[in-house]
């Protein structure tokens, strides 16, 4: 029978995605006047099923009044908003140390070209950080090709 929570499911934490034994697995979550920052991230996630926000009269000002700034960002807004698109889909309970470390030693001063390529190409192949390595006098100069565009 499916489950359906009310704010958050018992057994998760609501500020970090943490989850204790025992957990509901909640089919949907009906979370009350603002989605909740363990409802987001994983394990948390995983156990809250769809994620509905049920306003109860809380006004969204006193988020702000509170200090609160904490949002989602989705593949749709960071199409919109960033001008990103994402080539790769990730599995949602990963980042990006799951997905490799590269470390590229290539250009030189006057022909940085080289290290751009291969930062592009690495992130483009699915690797999830890249390093460029260059040498410190160059750190100030940052090629205009390197932004995306």
């Amino acid at each position: 029978m499916p489950i359906v929570a009310v704010d958050i499911p018992s057994g998760l934490n609501a500020d970090t995605g943490e989850t204790y034994t025992p957990c509901i697995q909640a089919a949907v979550t009906v979370a009350l006047a603002f989605t909740k920052r363990g409802l987001e991230q994983h394990p948390g996630a995983s156990v809250a099923g769809e994620v509905i926000v049920g306003p109860i009269g809380i006004p969204v000002r006193l988020a702000d009044e509170m200090g609160v700034n904490t949002f989602t960002l989705n593949e749709e807004e960071m199409k919109q908003t960033m001008g990103l698109e994402l080539f790769l889909h990730r599995k949602p309970d990963t980042h990006k140390g799951t997905y490799g470390h590269v470390l590229i030693a290539a250009g030189s001063r006057s022909m940085s070209g080289a290290g751009v390529l291969c930062a592009r190409a690495a992130l483009h192949g699915g690797s999830g950080l890249v390093t460029w390595a260059r040498r410190k006098e160059w750190a100030m100069r940052w090629p205009a090709s390197c932004r995306k565009r």
